[in-house]
């Protein structure tokens, strides 16, 4: 058997008017807009690659983090439909890539690092 390889985005959500507001942003919502910027870029071919794995496996309202799973033959697809976006759901706003790691533990270890470097310290 072979093992079906994933590259995992963990992918910072920035809104259009800088404030730090909770939004009531979904995962569904956030896979939505990624599947249609994949359509609107790549076609049908697009959607048929990435159907399988594409996925939003964590989604953080507070910090506005998102992970993304994708096969990783095709994970360049996805990374450049991100580029795309500029709403989800009723938000305008734009993804933000941090970190492309194979494994959720890799994107995990960097999001402990990141949170490290820009949050507070009380």
């Amino acid at each position: 058997m072979v093992r079906v390889k994933n590259r995992y985005f963990l992918v910072e959500i920035k809104y259009a008017d800088q404030r730090r507001l909770q939004r009531n942003v979904s995962s569904e919502a956030v896979y939505k807009s990624v599947r249609q910027a994949v359509q609107d870029s790549y076609g049908d071919y697009g959607v048929g690659a990435l159907k399988d794995s594409l996925m939003v496996k964590y989604l953080n309202a507070d910090t506005n983090l998102v992970i993304i799973r994708a096969k990783r033959d095709h994970h360049h697809m996805a990374q450049a439909a991100f580029t795309c976006i500029k709403k989800i759901g009723d938000h305008d706003c734009y993804l933000h890539t941090l970190h492309i790691g194979g494994t959720i533990r890799a994107c995990q270890k960097f999001l402990i690092k990141h949170h490290r470097r820009h949050l507070p310290v009380p």
